[in-house]
Formats: C-alpha cells, structure tokens, sequence
C-alpha cells in the first residue's frame, strides 16, 4: 500500500468540505466515487461549483474558493 491512510483520509475530508462550500444552494448534493484501475484507487468528487479558476491554487496549504469567515475571538 502506497500513502499514508490517516493523511488520505485527511484529505478527503478537506476536498469533500471544501467542495460542499463550493456547491450552489439547490445544487445536487456533491457526490464521491472510488475506482480501482490495475491495482490503484482513483478517487473523483463532482460538484455543481463555479470550479477552480487557476489550476495550481489547490496545491497551496490552506487554499480554498469559500468565502472566509472572519476569525472569532
């Protein structure tokens, strides 16, 4: 086995979240699908979102399309 199962994990929540935000009110609900192609998993999530404008900006910690809400005390 290939990659850390609690990081995996960690990661798939954080794009499920992410994309849940992303999702327009109404909009289907966000839907995961895992494929396994000679011997490796291939994950996709779909959404109803605007998508991403810059395809690099996923990659950077901390990256989102939400809207943030400001910090509580």
């Amino acid at each position: 086995m290939f990659g850390d199962p609690v990081h995996l994990e960690q990661a798939l929540i954080n794009l499920i979240k992410e994309r849940r935000g992303a999702n327009p009110a109404g909009a289907p609900a966000v839907q995961l699908s895992c494929h396994l192609h000679d011997g490796q998993c291939e994950f996709q999530i779909v959404d109803h979102g605007p998508g991403i404008g810059n395809p690099a900006e996923p990659v950077r910690p901390f990256y989102t399309t939400n809207p943030v809400a400001p910090a509580s005390a």
